[in-house]
C-alpha cells in the first residue's frame, strides 16, 4: 500500500499540518516535538557540521577536478590552433616559394615537408 501526500493542501489536518512542517526552516513546533527535536539536532548538531564538511570537500576536490580538465582541454585547443596556424603558415611559404619559381623538392626541403603535401597543396 502506498501513501501520497500533498504539501500544498493545507486542511488543518494532523498530515497536513506535518507535510506543512516540513516545509518550513525553522522545526520548532509543539505539535510534533520529536520531530522538532531530531530535525534541529540534524540540522544544528555535531552530524550537520561533519556533513557540511564532507559536502565542502567534496565540492573542493570536484572544482578541482573540473579546473584540471577546462585547463587540459584549453591547452589541447591552444595546441591545434598553434598547430592549424602554423600549417597555415607553412602552405602560404610554399605557394610564395613557387610562385617565385622554386622547385618543388626544394619547396619541401626549405618547409620541411615531403614531396606529395607539397604537391596536393599546390594543386587546390
Amino acid at each position: 500500500m502506498s501513501v501520497y501526500v500533498n504539501t500544498e493542501v493545507a486542511d488543518d489536518s494532523l498530515i497536513s499540518d506535518l507535510m506543512q512542517f516540513f516545509l518550513k526552516t525553522d522545526f520548532r513546533d509543539d505539535k510534533f516535538p520529536n520531530i522538532s527535536r531530531r530535525m534541529t539536532q540534524l540540522k544544528h548538531g555535531e552530524e550537520d557540521e561533519k556533513m557540511c564538511k564532507s559536502v565542502e570537500e567534496y565540492a573542493e576536490r570536484k572544482a578541482k577536478e573540473a579546473a584540471k580538465e577546462a585547463a587540459k582541454e584549453a591547452a589541447k585547443k591552444a595546441t591545434e590552433e598553434a598547430v592549424k596556424k602554423a600549417m597555415a603558415e607553412k602552405k602560404k611559404t610554399v605557394e610564395k616559394l613557387n610562385d617565385m619559381g622554386m622547385d618543388i623538392s626544394l619547396i619541401a626541403s626549405a618547409v620541411d615537408m615531403d614531396e606529395e603535401t607539397i604537391k596536393q597543396w599546390l594543386e587546390k
